[in-house]
Protein backbone atom coordinates (compact mmCIF):
# COMPACT_ATOMS: atom_id res chain seq x y z
CA UNK A 1 0.00 0.00 0.00
CA UNK A 2 2.82 2.38 0.87
CA UNK A 3 4.46 1.49 -2.44
CA UNK A 4 1.25 2.39 -4.28
CA UNK A 5 0.76 5.62 -2.32
CA UNK A 6 4.29 6.70 -3.09
CA UNK A 7 3.98 5.92 -6.84
CA UNK A 8 7.20 3.93 -6.65
CA UNK A 9 9.22 6.82 -5.20
CA UNK A 10 11.52 5.65 -2.43
CA UNK A 11 11.65 9.00 -0.58
CA UNK A 12 7.84 9.24 -0.52
CA UNK A 13 7.56 5.68 0.83
CA UNK A 14 10.12 6.53 3.47
CA UNK A 15 8.11 9.62 4.41
CA UNK A 16 4.91 7.56 4.82
CA UNK A 17 6.64 4.93 6.93
CA UNK A 18 8.33 7.51 9.17
CA UNK A 19 5.05 9.41 9.58
CA UNK A 20 3.34 6.17 10.59
CA UNK A 21 6.04 5.41 13.16
CA UNK A 22 5.95 8.96 14.51
CA UNK A 23 2.14 8.83 14.87
CA UNK A 24 2.35 5.47 16.62
CA UNK A 25 5.00 6.82 18.98
CA UNK A 26 2.87 9.88 19.83
CA UNK A 27 -0.27 7.82 20.44
CA UNK A 28 1.48 5.33 22.69
CA UNK A 29 3.39 7.93 24.69
CA UNK A 30 0.15 9.92 25.08
CA UNK A 31 -1.40 6.82 26.64
CA UNK A 32 1.51 6.52 29.08
CA UNK A 33 3.08 3.46 27.42
CA UNK A 34 6.82 3.26 27.81
CA UNK A 35 7.78 1.95 24.37
CA UNK A 36 11.08 2.85 22.74
CA UNK A 37 11.42 3.64 19.07
CA UNK A 38 14.58 4.16 17.02
CA UNK A 39 15.55 7.74 16.29
CA UNK A 40 13.99 9.14 13.11
CA UNK A 41 17.38 9.85 11.57
CA UNK A 42 18.34 6.20 12.07
CA UNK A 43 15.10 5.08 10.38
CA UNK A 44 15.71 7.41 7.45
CA UNK A 45 19.25 6.09 6.96
CA UNK A 46 18.09 2.47 7.09
CA UNK A 47 15.26 3.19 4.68
CA UNK A 48 17.52 4.98 2.20
CA UNK A 49 19.93 2.03 2.19
CA UNK A 50 17.16 -0.37 1.10
CA UNK A 51 17.19 -1.67 -2.45
CA UNK A 52 13.52 -2.71 -2.55
CA UNK A 53 10.20 -1.75 -1.08
CA UNK A 54 9.90 -5.18 0.56
CA UNK A 55 13.23 -4.61 2.34
CA UNK A 56 12.00 -1.21 3.52
CA UNK A 57 8.71 -2.75 4.59
CA UNK A 58 10.56 -5.35 6.67
CA UNK A 59 12.58 -2.66 8.49
CA UNK A 60 9.44 -0.77 9.47
CA UNK A 61 7.49 -3.94 10.35
CA UNK A 62 10.35 -4.85 12.71
CA UNK A 63 10.00 -1.44 14.39
CA UNK A 64 6.23 -1.95 14.78
CA UNK A 65 6.74 -5.50 16.10
CA UNK A 66 9.24 -4.22 18.67
CA UNK A 67 6.78 -1.52 19.73
CA UNK A 68 4.04 -4.14 20.08
CA UNK A 69 6.27 -6.37 22.21
CA UNK A 70 7.36 -3.39 24.31
CA UNK A 71 3.73 -2.45 24.84
CA UNK A 72 3.04 -5.93 26.23
CA UNK A 73 5.98 -5.59 28.63
CA UNK A 74 4.77 -2.13 29.66
CA UNK A 75 1.31 -3.51 30.48
CA UNK A 76 2.88 -6.34 32.50
CA UNK A 77 5.00 -3.84 34.46
CA UNK A 78 1.91 -1.73 35.20
CA UNK A 79 0.06 -4.84 36.41
CA UNK A 80 2.96 -5.61 38.75
CA UNK A 81 2.88 -2.06 40.07
CA UNK A 82 -0.87 -2.27 40.64
CA UNK A 83 -0.77 -5.59 42.49
CA UNK A 84 2.22 -4.47 44.57
CA UNK A 85 0.36 -1.28 45.48
CA UNK A 86 -2.70 -3.33 46.50
CA UNK A 87 -0.62 -5.78 48.58
CA UNK A 88 1.22 -2.95 50.29
CA UNK A 89 -2.08 -1.23 51.05
CA UNK A 90 -3.44 -4.42 52.61
CA UNK A 91 -0.31 -4.86 54.72
CA UNK A 92 -0.57 -1.29 56.02
CA UNK A 93 -4.36 -1.22 56.53
CA UNK A 94 -5.19 -4.84 57.46
CA UNK A 95 -6.75 -3.76 60.78
CA UNK A 96 -9.23 -1.48 59.03
CA UNK A 97 -12.45 -2.42 57.31
CA UNK A 98 -11.03 -3.51 53.97
CA UNK A 99 -13.35 -4.26 51.10
CA UNK A 100 -12.89 -5.09 47.48
CA UNK A 101 -14.33 -1.68 46.60
CA UNK A 102 -11.80 0.14 48.80
CA UNK A 103 -8.84 -1.66 47.21
CA UNK A 104 -10.21 -1.36 43.68
CA UNK A 105 -10.53 2.38 44.18
CA UNK A 106 -7.01 2.55 45.57
CA UNK A 107 -5.56 1.06 42.36
CA UNK A 108 -8.10 2.81 40.10
CA UNK A 109 -9.89 -0.31 38.84
CA UNK A 110 -13.43 -1.50 38.56
CA UNK A 111 -14.19 -3.76 41.58
CA UNK A 112 -15.26 -6.69 39.37
CA UNK A 113 -12.11 -6.45 37.28
CA UNK A 114 -9.98 -5.97 40.39
CA UNK A 115 -11.37 -9.16 41.91
CA UNK A 116 -10.29 -11.31 38.96
CA UNK A 117 -7.03 -9.34 38.58
CA UNK A 118 -6.21 -9.97 42.25
CA UNK A 119 -6.96 -13.69 41.98
CA UNK A 120 -4.92 -14.02 38.78
CA UNK A 121 -1.97 -12.12 40.28
CA UNK A 122 -1.84 -13.74 43.73
CA UNK A 123 -3.56 -17.08 43.27
CA UNK A 124 -5.91 -16.23 46.16
CA UNK A 125 -9.20 -14.47 46.35
CA UNK A 126 -9.22 -11.08 48.02
CA UNK A 127 -10.98 -12.06 51.25
CA UNK A 128 -8.76 -15.10 51.83
CA UNK A 129 -5.63 -13.02 51.28
CA UNK A 130 -6.75 -10.28 53.69
CA UNK A 131 -7.59 -12.92 56.31
CA UNK A 132 -4.17 -14.51 55.82
CA UNK A 133 -2.46 -11.17 56.54
CA UNK A 134 -4.71 -10.55 59.54
CA UNK A 135 -3.98 -14.01 60.94
CA UNK A 136 -0.25 -13.50 60.51
CA UNK A 137 -0.46 -10.38 62.67
CA UNK A 138 -2.80 -12.13 65.10
CA UNK A 139 -0.25 -14.90 65.69
CA UNK A 140 2.32 -12.29 66.67
CA UNK A 141 -0.11 -10.71 69.12
CA UNK A 142 -1.10 -14.09 70.55
CA UNK A 143 2.52 -14.94 71.29
CA UNK A 144 3.88 -11.52 72.27
CA UNK A 145 1.02 -10.07 74.33
CA UNK A 146 -1.45 -11.11 76.98
CA UNK A 147 -4.39 -9.53 75.16
CA UNK A 148 -7.62 -11.47 75.17
CA UNK A 149 -8.58 -13.30 71.98
CA UNK A 150 -11.50 -10.98 71.26
CA UNK A 151 -9.17 -7.94 71.63
CA UNK A 152 -6.73 -9.45 69.16
CA UNK A 153 -9.60 -10.15 66.77
CA UNK A 154 -10.56 -6.46 66.85
CA UNK A 155 -6.94 -5.28 66.64
CA UNK A 156 -6.28 -7.20 63.44
CA UNK A 157 -9.50 -6.24 61.68
CA UNK A 158 -11.95 -9.07 62.26
CA UNK A 159 -15.48 -7.90 62.89
CA UNK A 160 -15.99 -10.24 65.81
CA UNK A 161 -14.26 -12.97 67.80
CA UNK A 162 -16.29 -15.75 66.20
CA UNK A 163 -15.18 -14.84 62.67
CA UNK A 164 -11.61 -14.66 63.97
CA UNK A 165 -11.90 -18.06 65.70
CA UNK A 166 -13.35 -19.68 62.57
CA UNK A 167 -10.68 -18.23 60.26
CA UNK A 168 -7.90 -19.13 62.70
CA UNK A 169 -9.15 -22.69 63.10
CA UNK A 170 -9.36 -23.18 59.32
CA UNK A 171 -5.80 -21.89 58.88
CA UNK A 172 -4.07 -23.46 61.90
CA UNK A 173 -6.29 -26.38 62.84
CA UNK A 174 -6.92 -25.14 66.38
CA UNK A 175 -8.44 -22.22 68.23
CA UNK A 176 -6.37 -19.09 68.91
CA UNK A 177 -6.46 -19.79 72.66
CA UNK A 178 -5.35 -23.40 72.13
CA UNK A 179 -2.58 -22.26 69.80
CA UNK A 180 -1.32 -19.72 72.33
CA UNK A 181 -1.43 -22.23 75.17
CA UNK A 182 0.39 -24.92 73.19
CA UNK A 183 3.18 -22.61 72.00
CA UNK A 184 3.72 -21.02 75.37
CA UNK A 185 4.34 -24.43 76.91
Amino acid sequence: MVCRLSNGRKEDALFYYCTLIQSLEEILSGKGAKVSFPKHQELLEKGRSCVSFSEMEQIFMDVIDNAYNGLGESVTQNDKKDINKALEYIELHYAESLSLNVLAEEVHMNPYYFSSFFKKSTGKNFKDYVNQIRLKHAVTLLLDTDKKVYEIAMNVGFGDARAFNDAFQRAYGETPAGYRKRLRK
